[in-house]
């Protein structure tokens, strides 16, 4: 059955995807060296799996059920910007998380748990922050103009939501550009089957 390419995240509404398509907008001009991210592929991402054999979907699916069965929603506030590492030198430029940001690590903290306990995962070396990667550094160089209207935008409102729900979705690498898939959605909060 071969390979899938899979990540567990969390979707973004339309009314936040769109105020992060008018980000992007603003700042394309000051980011030359940036391959922004499509709209429609903008999510907060919890775990990134990669190269996962297709036959351990289902397992890896129940796994986190479970882990969100006992979560209960959350409200996300996105807002300010930045990047990883610094705005200085960006290799990723991202939309923040101003609120929420302690129930969705404790998502994230409870479904790599989870994932390593019962799926034999490896673990996340680094800590979890939340955060919408909008746009990626081609080559790390200094630009100036980008760090200044990243600097400008610290406080900038993205947008409000409630958070019912996250996927595990495949992600297949095209020429244009990765095309992300759901597999399955799983609910917050409710009982797992």
């Amino acid at each position: 059955m071969g390979s899938l390419r899979l990540f567990f995240a969390a979707p973004i509404p339309d009314e936040v995807r769109s105020a992060a398509a008018r980000i992007q907008d603003e700042l394309r001009p000051q980011g030359r060296q940036v391959k922004w991210v499509e709209p429609e592929n903008v999510h907060l991402t919890l775990k990134f799996l990669g190269a996962t054999e297709a036959e351990r979907v289902d397992a890896l699916a129940a796994c986190a059920r479970a882990v969100g069965g006992q979560t209960a929603p959350m409200e996300l506030v996105l807002a300010g910007l930045g990047a990883f590492p610094n705005i200085r030198r960006p290799r990723a430029v991202w939309i923040g998380l101003q609120a929420g940001q302690e129930p969705l690590a404790e998502l994230a903290r409870a479904l790599e748990e989870a994932l390593a306990a019962q799926c034999g995962v490896p673990r996340e070396e680094r800590r979890f922050s939340g955060h919408l990667t909008i746009g990626r550094v081609k080559s790390p160089q200094p630009q100036p103009e980008l760090a200044a209207a990243l600097a400008e935008g610290q406080d900038v409102a993205v947008g409000r939501f409630r958070l019912d729900a996250f996927g595990l979705y495949r992600s297949e690498l095209q020429r244009a550009g990765p095309v992300h898939t759901l597999l399955h959605r799983l609910a917050l909060g409710a009982t797992p089957h």
